[in-house]
């Protein structure tokens, strides 16, 4: 019974066909003769290929016909198609546009409309309308998925029964994904909450240096998370000089000097290294700028694709409005589609490049204390001079620091 119903509602626009397409709504600029005459040739050939079960070929020439020369009737016909091909959705959307077109241009005969509304209630209970809420209310411009595929992201979200990922995405926040199982016929709200990208942590890790003196010096280093650590750490051994001869003068372990009676004999040129407290400390320069110069990289990265997902955005937002509007040219879906995965894939992209110029840019702070900015570093060796007075021996330690 169901099904003859929606044939009669063919057959009824095929007898009035020249009226169909030749009517505009009030808010529309009519269209002119030669639109009317297309109009009425893809309109009858979709009734010849509706009559003999080509839906799709029905489809698409209902769909010129209205983008030639819109007629709100025309949309019975195209939910029709729809509902031969197994698409429910689409065919209640055409529908409800249907009934809201008829009411704007003057109304619909009663007959018709019962039969619409029949419709409606039966495609209802197979569908899944959930109403997804974005959390904070303050969300601009939010691009919101089902499976992959652009939804409506400012009403109701319908989705066939089954188990569906609900993705969304807007500007300034990570993307919010919920998995949902929807039921024939059911009514839920989704809540979904954004939330800013997830700032990269800092940890703290405290390094020991040993001193000659055997005392220790506690040191704190800030490195970013996931970033390679500095590693300060220096390990010293005691430095033991001792002279040959019946006597000699020891630096023993504690830092004290055992003296005998007869003067030491020391080789030219038998320099002692300094002790690691007194070498020239840090990265060098150009480490720094290297980090610099990548962390700005990928700053301009993140300002280019951001720039790119909101071009995208506006895309498709444009022929999402153009479609809603009851105006999509046949490509208008495709073209819809495609804008909103690449709004997706730049803003993807977007939010690693900014994690990553976040990362950047504290393991950049941290190079930057780290980096030795003199150029010329300062003398580390002492040198082990002997000296000889009359009547007193000894060493003198002579040399820069």
């Amino acid at each position: 019974m169901q099904y003859r119903s929606r044939l009669l509602l063919v057959l009824a626009l095929s007898t009035s066909t020249v009226t169909a397409v030749s009517s505009v709504a009030a808010a529309q600029t009519p269209p002119s003769a030669a639109q009317r005459q297309e109009a009425g040739r893809h309109f009858r050939s979709g009734v010849e290929s509706y009559q003999r079960g080509d839906y799709s070929a029905a489809l698409a020439e209902f769909q010129t016909a209205y983008r030639v020369a819109p007629h709100h009737s025309v949309r019975v016909n195209i939910a029709n198609c729809f509902m031969h091909l197994g698409r429910p959705i689409d065919a209640l959307n055409h529908f409800e546009s249907f009934i809201a077109e008829a009411m704007t241009a003057g109304g619909i005969p009663p007959q018709q409309r019962r039969e619409v509304e029949s419709q409606i209630t039966e495609l209802r209970s197979q569908v899944a309308e959930v109403q997804v809420r974005i959390e904070p209310a303050s969300v601009r411009d939010p691009i919101i998925t089902v499976d992959g595929q652009p939804a409506n992201a400012s009403g109701v979200v319908r989705m066939m029964p089954g188990r569906h990922t609900v993705e969304v995405t807007a500007d300034g926040y990570a993307t919010g994904r919920q998995e949902f199982t929807a039921s024939a016929g059911q009514r839920a709200d989704l809540n979904i909450a954004l939330r800013p990208p997830t700032p990269v942590a800092a940890t703290t890790t405290t390094t020991t240096v040993a001193n000659t003196a055997g005392t220790a010096t506690a040191a704190s280093t800030t490195v970013a998370a996931n970033a390679q650590p500095i590693n300060t750490t220096q390990t010293t051994e005691p430095t033991t000089t001792t002279s040959t001869g019946p006597s000699t003068t020891t630096t023993n372990n504690d830092g004290a000097a055992a003296t005998g009676s007869t003067p030491p004999t020391v080789g030219a040129g038998n320099d002692v290294v300094a002790p690691p407290s007194d070498r020239p400390r840090g990265l060098p320069l150009p480490v720094f700028i290297g980090a610099a110069a990548g962390t700005g990289a990928f700053a301009i990265t993140w300002g280019v694709m951001g720039g790119l997902a909101l071009q995208a955005n506006g895309a498709f937002n444009t022929i999402a409005t153009r479609i809603e509007s009851g105006n999509a040219e046949p490509t208008d879906p495709q073209r819809g589609e495609d804008a909103a995965r690449r709004a997706r894939t730049f803003a993807a992209v977007s939010d690693v490049m900014m994690a990553v110029t976040a990362a950047g840019a504290i393991a950049t702070t941290v190079i930057a204390i780290n980096t030795r900015w003199s150029s010329a570093p300062r003398s580390s060796s002492v040198a082990l001079v002997p000296t000889f007075a009359p009547g007193a021996a000894g060493l003198a330690i002579g040399g820069s620091l």
